[in-house]
C-alpha cells in the first residue's frame, strides 16, 4: 500500500514539474533557482527509490514461494539487481547536480536536468519491482466469487450476489 502511495507521489512531481526541462530543449540559461527546484526533486526521487529497494529486497527476504525465500529464485534478484543500480547511478548524479548548483557551476542545468530525469524514472521504476514483489492482499482473495459463501459479499455484477 505504501509503495502504490509512493508511485503517485512520483507521478504527480513528475508531471507537476515535467516544465522545468523545457528549458534546456529551447537554448535559454535555466535560473539558478529552477535549477536548484530540479535538483529537490532529484534528492526526493533517489529517496523514493532507496526506500522502494529496500522494501523489495525486505519482501525478498521474508517471502517464500515452494518452501524457500523468493530472493533465491533469480529473475527476483536481477530485477533487484538492477534497480540498485539505478539508485546509485541516480544517487551519483544527484550529488554532481548538488555540487554544481552549489558551486555555481555552468553545468549546473544539464546536471540539474539529468539528476531529476533519471532519479524520477529511477524511482518509478524501483516502485514497480518493489509492487511486484507484494503478496496479494487476504482483502482480494475475499472478493473472489468462488471464495465467496452463501452469506459472501457480492461483486456488484448483475446477476451477481
Amino acid at each position: 500500500v505504501g509503495v502504490v502511495r509512493i508511485v503517485k507521489l512520483v507521478v504527480q512531481v513528475i508531471s507537476l514539474e515535467i516544465d522545468l526541462d523545457l528549458d534546456l530543449a529551447s537554448g535559454v540559461r535555466m535560473s539558478p533557482a529552477r535549477a536548484e527546484c530540479l535538483l529537490r526533486i532529484a534528492c526526493e526521487a533517489v529517496g523514493v527509490a532507496q526506500r522502494a529497494l529496500e522494501l523489495g529486497i525486505e519482501q525478498e527476504s521474508t517471502r517464500e514461494q515452494f518452501g524457500r525465500p523468493i530472493g533465491v529464485y533469480q529473475a527476483v534478484s536481477h530485477r533487484l539487481a538492477d534497480t540498485y543500480g539505478d539508485v546509485e547511478l541516480a544517487r551519483s548524479l544527484a550529488y554532481w547536480a548538488a555540487w554544481c548548483v552549489a558551486e555555481d557551476d555552468e553545468q549546473a542545468p544539464t546536471a540539474a536536468a539529468a539528476a531529476k530525469a533519471f532519479a524520477t524514472e529511477a524511482a518509478v521504476a524501483a516502485c514497480v519491482v518493489a509492487r511486484a514483489h507484494d503478496a496479494p492482499a487476504p482483502a482480494a482473495k475475499a472478493a473472489c466469487p468462488s471464495s465467496a459463501g452463501a452469506g459472501g459479499a457480492s461483486s456488484g455484477a448483475p446477476g451477481a450476489g
